[in-house]
């Protein structure tokens, strides 16, 4: 119960950073639209061991609107997240969360998609963001 009530405003507050004034989650117009794709994995921090059905989710804000993209871990403890439809310069968060309990803690990554540098593949249209990686605790 306490787990779901922390786990309730840290989302309460995810989606005000969202929703606020500022451009930090925001979405430039001004940029490009396509695809990104998110990739990483998920280990047990004490052991090391990767973790199978983790949920990880990516959130932004599309003109003060919260979208949000998942996936679940595989048995090697790796994701995938495809986001079709992604327009402009975003700054957004991957979550990584046990939906069983078992870890305590959420863990949140900020991520930029800037739609240049090497991680842009042009011909296909898709931004990727590798190894974005988590540690969960027990």
């Amino acid at each position: 119960m306490k787990r779901n009530i922390i786990l309730s405003s840290f989302l309460i507050l995810l989606s005000f950073a969202f929703c606020s004034c500022s451009k930090a989650f925001d979405v430039d117009t001004s940029a490009k639209e396509g695809s990104v794709h998110i990739l990483g994995a998920v280990i047990d921090n004490e052991d090391g061991r990767p973790l199978e059905g983790i949920k990880i989710t990516f959130y932004y804000s599309d003109f003060g609107v919260e979208v949000k993209h998942s996936a679940y871990t595989s048995s090697d403890g790796s994701y995938i997240i495809k986001a079709d439809g992604v327009a402009g310069y975003i700054r957004g968060a991957v979550i990584a969360q046990d939906e069983n309990g078992i870890y305590k803690d959420s863990d949140v990554k900020v991520v930029n998609v800037t739609w240049q540098s090497e991680s842009y593949d042009e011909k296909r249209n898709i931004f990727y963001i590798n190894d974005i990686d988590f540690q969960l605790f027990k």
